[in-house]
């Protein structure tokens, strides 16, 4: 990660535009990953029953938090731990104060010498400057992951200045479009599952222009009806994939392959 970035993280500035920390688009990540990640066959294949989640890029922890304690009432029988790392201290400072189950680390995973089961990157990936390294980090440190992939190498962006200034004032570094996520992904997991969600930084339902007014109609359908044809023309959708390892030995949800 550049130094820009790290500042802009460790600083505190990224936060200053987002009040709740994005902890309102908790619940709706939560219910997605409930979704497509087969938790009854990963469990089924743990070694002892006990089930290490790590979220990177945590935030104030409130996904692995709720996570955990949707897959506790499910599971009362397999012993879950879950940690969250990211490079904000207000933000891990936060994630303490309102998380008492959850371990919170200011700092990069990749220091702490542990494995997970299941690694979560839900809006980081574009974060980094070199998100093959980043990925393969991730792989070799887990049985499984789930990440995904903000939209943002669309149709609107390269036909829009404005649509431009907004990702660019996101901190995005690392564009995606559907190919390139897949790629990346496909490189280091094995995709069990995909599917769309809306990017928690997305605007493009607002009305800021005479532009807006007129797509409006047209994203709106999108969204209801074809939420990867809105991110391929729009954005303002993530691709998520939830992986296999390739670079873990342990990793155990097989069908041949």
């Amino acid at each position: 990660m550049s130094e820009k970035s790290l500042y802009i993280y460790e600083s505190g500035e990224y936060w200053n535009d987002i009040p709740d920390y994005l902890a309102g688009q908790a619940p709706n990540k939560i219910k997605w990953l409930l979704q497509i990640v087969d938790f009854d066959a990963l469990i089924k294949e743990l070694p002892q029953n006990q089930l290490a989640i790590v979220d990177i890029g945590c935030g104030v922890g409130m996904v692995s938090t709720g996570l955990a304690e949707q897959l506790r009432n499910r599971y009362p029988e397999i012993d879950i731990e879950h940690y969250g790392f990211d490079l904000s201290p207000h933000a891990i400072e936060v994630a303490r104060k309102r998380n008492n189950n959850g371990t919170f680390v200011c700092g990069d995973f990749k220091t702490v010498e542990k494995r997970w089961d299941l690694a979560l990157l839900c809006d980081i990936i574009e974060h980094v400057e070199d998100p093959n390294e980043f990925l393969q980090s991730v792989a070799e440190r887990s049985r499984f992951f789930v990440v995904g992939f903000a939209m943002d190498n669309n149709v609107a962006y390269h036909l829009s200045k404005s649509r431009r200034k907004i990702v660019d004032n996101s901190s995005h570094i690392s564009l995606f479009n559907e190919t390139r996520a897949r790629s990346v992904g496909g490189k280091f997991g094995r995709i069990l599952a995909s599917g769309y969600i809306p990017n928690p930084m997305a605007r493009n339902l607002k009305i800021r222009s005479v532009k807006n007014i007129i797509t409006l109609p047209l994203r709106m359908a999108l969204q209801v009806f074809s939420r990867r044809l809105k991110g391929r023309l729009f954005g303002g959708e993530s691709l998520y994939l939830f992986c296999e390892s390739r670079l873990d030995d342990s990793s155990a949800i097989s069908d041949g392959e």
